[in-house]
């Protein structure tokens, strides 16, 4: 089955809905965050989390060394969107290279599937726990 073709207007919907979506990881926003996420939102990353509460929770959680996000590239094709960004940290490293493929139903983002240089996300753990044993 393929994917329904939207208008011009429907996919600078789903454009600006996933660049307001970034905003609020990158200013740590997250009060803000679950009006962009579908009630049957679903996370794949590291872990997988099925509710729009447990993936807010979980960036709440991880979030102390992100500075901001730097947007790299976001393409729309129908329901699917991806986004390349730099995930901004306050350690070392600086930058994390991250790719996110959101799915987005009825307005709003029901899924998100996330890959991330893990060595570069590795090196932040490593030095944040130096930084807690100080």
């Amino acid at each position: 089955m393929s994917s329904p073709i939207l208008s011009h207007s429907e996919q600078e919907q789903n454009n600006a809905l996933v660049r307001r979506y970034i905003s609020c990881i990158g200013n740590k926003r997250y009060d803000d965050l679950e009006a962009y996420l579908h009630p049957n939102f679903e996370f794949n990353g590291p872990i997988t989390l099925r509710s729009a509460a447990d993936y807010i929770g979980m960036l709440r959680d991880h979030s102390k060394h992100i500075a901001g996000v730097e947007v790299k590239a976001l393409f729309v094709d129908s329901g699917d969107c991806c986004i390349i960004y730099d995930l901004m940290m306050d350690t070392k490293i600086g930058a994390v290279a991250c790719l996110e493929w959101l799915t987005i139903k009825d307005g709003r983002i029901s899924a998100t599937r996330l890959h991330f240089d893990r060595l570069a996300m590795m090196e932040v753990c490593r030095e944040a726990s130096k930084n807690l044993s100080r």
